[in-house]
């Protein structure tokens, strides 16, 4: 949930910009990108509120896709980007020029979560 619905709560288009930076994020590292290790509901919403971003060192992604989570991700929602601004975004601007198409990586991921649950790939094979 966007920050400014614990403040106020408030809802805008800018707080399902947050949403979209918070699924690129878990599509990329497989994890949540505010994520108390210990607590319940008061620890996230601080942790929403007042945590820092931050990446994973251990899996390579693109500064372009760093820097769009980050904007889509920022606390203010008054500089969030719309999602017109995020439609002309270098990475999704790349990803539309790309040869890659999405159900061939669709398709892609539903093997390899299904490799995994067979018994015939690890965890760590999931992420290149």
């Amino acid at each position: 949930m966007a920050p400014e619905i614990f403040e106020s709560g408030k809802y805008t288009n800018k707080c399902d910009i947050w949403s979209l930076g918070i699924v690129f994020y878990q599509l990329l590292f497989g994890t949540v990108p505010f994520n108390p290790k210990r607590g319940g509901m008061e620890d996230l919403i601080a942790l929403v509120k007042n945590g820092k971003l931050e990446f994973p060192r251990d899996i390579t992604v693109s500064q372009e896709a760093k820097d769009m989570i980050s904007k889509c991700l920022e606390k203010n929602p008054s500089k969030r980007p719309s999602a017109s601004e995020l439609r002309i975004h270098p990475w999704l601007t790349k990803a539309r020029q790309s040869q890659v198409k999405l159900p061939q990586v669709l398709a892609s991921m539903y093997n390899q979560e299904s490799r995994l649950f067979d018994g015939n790939m690890e965890e760590e094979d999931m992420v290149d």
